[in-house]
């Protein structure tokens, strides 16, 4: 599982298990070389005025997600995480919404 990649969902949740409400970050990373398969991961954030937007390349570690140059960071809420087709699901800003 990559720790980072370009960001292709944003998306508004409340988590089931406190209802604190989140946003959703999905990312793809290709790795160097890796010419077919690419590494799907998700990680939560708290929601701030100032964001990441899709295309752009994003990465987390401990509790910080970094972007915009590692210039701007939020707070990275958990683990990151596979998607799975259930979490896929709902209504969600995508990368085709911005082409």
């Amino acid at each position: 599982m990559s720790v980072g990649g370009r960001l292709i969902e944003i998306l508004p949740v409340r988590l089931p298990e406190s209802g604190r409400e989140v946003v959703r970050l999905w990312v793809v990373d290709r790795p160097h070389g890796s010419p077919g398969m690419a590494d799907e991961t998700c990680v939560y954030a708290e929601p701030q005025t100032s964001m990441p937007e899709i295309g752009d390349d994003i990465w987390w570690q401990a509790g910080a997600i970094y972007f915009d140059g590692d210039q701007q960071h939020l707070k990275k809420v958990g683990y990151s995480f596979s998607p799975s087709p259930a979490q896929a699901s709902g209504s969600r800003k995508t990368e085709s919404d911005h082409a």
